[in-house]
């Protein structure tokens, strides 16, 4: 069992016998205190060939706003996106970006009407395509180095994907279509989107573009760099 991506928690529940391997000292605490023995060994986004990348868009911003999963669908999916494609139309144009990326989860991309209505705004709308497509990690890190900004309206692995790579982030814009279950508290994920929780657990990472700054430090300790293992600790261990 590996963590898959960044989490504030991780639920351990159901996972002795099986190893598991985390990311950072967050996820290793969490499992630990749920006596679920745990192996760090950083996120699989450090392993990554450092392939250089040919194309960069100049003055450009790439968005990856919170998305729908299978178990927890987006409310209001095309109406939330409006929203928040509306609050990147008026960034793009108050701060002169000559490109807005949208980068959305697979499930979100393939609603026909969510994508038309983003390029509607005129933004460019991509994925990174099935979550567990071998080339995903690679597709992910190619579109941000080709572009000068990062940005979400959540804390999310993107940012953190970002931060390590030495791009400068920024969480804002509304979460609309999930502002009701998040004051419902419904799921423990939505305080990811939280404003107060984010201000409380990482006060460093910046709320607006004007803002916005490389993290090079917090990506490296949210992502494990420090426990990154040799191809042979590896093999060992796995």
């Amino acid at each position: 069992q590996g963590q898959h991506g960044w989490t504030p928690e991780f639920a351990g529940r159901g996972l002795n016998p099986m190893p598991v391997y985390a990311w950072n000292d967050r996820t290793w605490q969490a499992l630990d205190a749920q006596n679920v023995v745990a192996e760090r060994i950083g996120a699989p986004f450090l392993y990554l060939p450092q392939d250089p990348i040919e194309t960069h868009v100049q003055n450009s911003l790439i968005a990856f706003p919170m998305h729908s999963t299978p178990g927890y669908p987006f409310e209001n999916r095309l109406a939330g996106m409006e929203e928040y494609a509306k609050w990147l139309s008026e960034l793009r144009q108050t701060h002169g970006l000559s490109q807005v990326t949208v980068c959305l989860a697979l499930i979100d991309y393939s609603d026909f009407a969510v994508v038309a209505m983003l390029r509607r705004y005129g933004h460019v709308v991509a994925t990174c395509g099935a979550q567990f497509d071998t080339a995903y990690l690679v597709r992910q890190r190619a579109f941000m180095l080709q572009h000068d900004v990062v940005t979400s309206n959540s804390v999310c692995t993107a940012i953190f994907y970002a931060a390590a790579l030495g791009r400068p982030v920024f969480i804002s814009g509304p979460v609309a279509g999930r502002v009701e279950k998040l004051a419902r508290g419904e799921h423990i994920a939505m305080q990811v989107a939280d404003p107060q929780w984010i201000s409380s657990a990482f006060p460093q990472i910046p709320r607006g573009i004007e803002q916005a700054k490389a993290l090079a430090e917090l990506g490296d300790r949210e992502l494990g760099m420090e426990y990154r293992k040799s191809p042979w600790e590896l093999w060992s261990l796995l």
